[in-house]
């Protein structure tokens, strides 16, 4: 059976593709997921320096209490955030795992036709050469 290798080298081609665009999909989530949480870590550092803020005499005027509730709302709002990109992550670990098991299904498939090729290939030159030795053993 012969092959189209360069319709097969094509769709290896589109396949690695797939693959790497999906990593790169998932390396730019990693990237927000990073960043969510170095901001979450900067408001957990401002809510536990809140007892500096409230030596200094700011609960007189309730500034204090408006910047625990700014802080408590940017954390929430922060957090839902990170909810949504961390399940839209996973999503796109999904994808990269089929992804992935299509590129190497498919690889194992061209393997596997290769084989079987060379195997037909094999056997035809191994008929042919014993139809010239029946064929010398004729001809003496």
């Amino acid at each position: 059976m012969v092959y189209n290798e360069q319709a097969l080298n094509g769709i290896t081609e589109i396949l690695e593709l797939e693959l790497e665009t999906v990593q790169a999909e998932l390396a730019e989530v990693n990237v927000r997921v990073s960043d969510l949480k170095k901001v979450i870590a900067d408001l957990d550092k401002t809510s536990s320096s809140e007892a500096e803020i409230a030596g200094l005499g700011f609960s007189a005027t309730g500034a204090d209490m408006a910047w625990r509730t700014w802080v408590e709302r940017r954390r929430r709002t922060v957090l839902n955030a990170l909810a949504q990109i961390m399940a839209q992550r996973e999503n796109i670990r999904e994808k990269l795992r089929k992804a992935h098991g299509k590129e190497q299904s498919f690889k194992t498939v061209i393997h596997q036709m290769h084989q079987e090729q060379k195997r037909v290939e094999s056997r035809k030159l191994q008929k042919q050469s014993d139809l010239d030795l029946i064929v010398k053993g004729f001809s003496t």
